[in-house]
């Protein structure tokens, strides 16, 4: 995305030069908002997704394309369970069902 230049300034008053911050911030701010809001998570954030179902006190090897040792999970879209990272290499990880009782279903975000 590339941005536009700013208007020229050609005032003098403290007044003007108020108004016509405004209207630029605002503009570039709008600018901002429409490009940002068309990125996906996936396009922007290196990461790995995982779907699937862990019953309760399950443990799984997961392989990764991340090519480093992930440190943080993100847990979406998830129906019960609590999914915790119990070990990672720079080819896999290790997630787990921490809940006793719940089955999880969703999906498991792998961050480096």
């Amino acid at each position: 995305m590339r941005f536009r230049d700013f208007k020229r300034f050609d005032e003098s008053t403290a007044e003007a030069l108020v108004l016509w911050v405004k209207g630029e911030l605002g503009s570039v701010m709008r600018e901002l908002f429409i490009g940002l809001s068309k990125l996906s998570f996936e396009n922007n954030i290196k990461s790995f997704e995982w779907k699937g179902v862990l019953q309760a006190g399950e443990e799984i090897q997961v392989s990764h394309d991340l090519s480093t040792i992930p440190t943080k999970i993100l847990s979406a879209g998830s129906v019960g369970g609590f999914i915790a990272l119990t070990g990672a290499t720079n080819q896999t990880v290790t997630i787990r069902n921490k809940a006793s009782t719940t089955e999880f279903s969703g999906r498991v975000i792998i961050l480096p």
